[in-house]
C-alpha cells in the first residue's frame, strides 16, 4: 500500500486550478492504494460530500478542508481535524464571503482544524500550535542550505 497522504487536491470546483470531478480523483487515488486524502478547494466546500461519499465507497480516509487564497496568492490551507473542526472553516469562510473582503493573512487561531501555510510565507517561531508551514517535494532542496 501506498503510505502517501497528499493535503492539497482541487477538484474542478476549483476554476481554473483543478478539472476532475471528486470521483475520479478518488478512483484515481484508490488506485495507487493511497490511504488518506484531503479536497481542498480553493475558497469553497461544494465538493466535500461527494468527496467523502466517494472516499468511503473506496476505503479511503476522506479530510475536508479549504486552500483560503487572495486572487493568486495561496494564504494558507485549513484542514478540519473531525466535524467541529469543518464547521468552523465554513463559519470563517462564510464570515468571509459576506463581508465581500478578501481572506485575511491570518486565519482565526481554529480550536479543530490546522492551518497550513505554505513554505516561507510565515516564520515557523510565529506559529501557533494549530499551524504549520507545508513543505512541497520540489521544496525540499531549499530546507538545506
Amino acid at each position: 500500500m501506498n503510505k502517501n497522504v497528499y493535503l492539497n487536491i482541487h477538484s474542478y470546483y476549483s476554476l481554473r486550478y483543478g478539472t476532475m470531478p471528486v470521483e475520479k480523483i478518488v478512483a484515481e487515488a484508490a488506485r495507487h492504494g493511497i490511504p488518506a486524502l484531503a479536497l481542498t478547494d480553493i475558497n469553497n466546500t461544494m465538493g466535500i460530500m461527494d468527496f467523502v461519499r466517494a472516499c468511503r465507497e473506496q476505503g479511503i480516509k476522506p479530510l475536508a478542508g479549504i486552500e483560503f487564497r487572495n486572487e493568486n496568492t495561496c494564504l494558507y490551507t485549513a484542514l478540519a481535524r473531525n466535524n467541529e473542526g469543518f464547521l468552523e472553516i465554513n463559519d470563517f469562510l462564510t464570515q468571509i464571503n459576506k463581508s465581500k473582503e478578501p481572506p485575511p493573512p491570518d486565519p482565526p487561531p481554529f480550536k479543530n482544524a490546522y492551518a497550513v501555510f505554505p513554505f516561507g510565507s510565515k516564520k515557523p517561531d510565529g506559529l501557533l500550535d494549530n499551524e504549520m508551514v507545508g513543505i512541497r517535494p520540489r521544496e525540499t532542496k531549499k530546507l538545506v542550505s
